[in-house]
């Protein structure tokens, strides 16, 4: 299907948690599709992806906790300058195509 890395996905898992440095980590690594440039429904790119433990994963979808301290905007921001990150900590892991 067009939009799946696989690879990248289960490298993802491999990553800390983007949002560790935000609040206490629980639970194991999950991958975050970034929702923003998609319309209803409709699940991005792999590569729009991001490690969130499982407490924070949580957090995103109920905009709870830890984002609960941050507008919409703000999540916006975050989320793509994370996924900016770990596509960086991909391609200079040799990962990039």
């Amino acid at each position: 299907m067009a939009g799946e890395d696989k690879t990248y996905v289960a490298w993802v898992r491999t990553q800390p948690c983007a949002a560790a440095h935000l609040g206490v980590c629980y639970g194991g690594i999950e991958a975050h599709h970034n929702r923003e440039q998609t319309g209803l429904s409709l699940k991005p790119h792999d590569h729009q992806t991001i490690p969130l433990c499982r407490q924070h994963h949580a957090e995103w979808h109920s905009a709870a906790g830890t984002f609960s301290r941050m507008g919409k905007e703000a999540r916006r921001r975050w989320g793509r300058r994370a996924v900016t990150a770990t596509r960086r900590r991909w391609d200079g892991q040799g990962g990039g195509v």
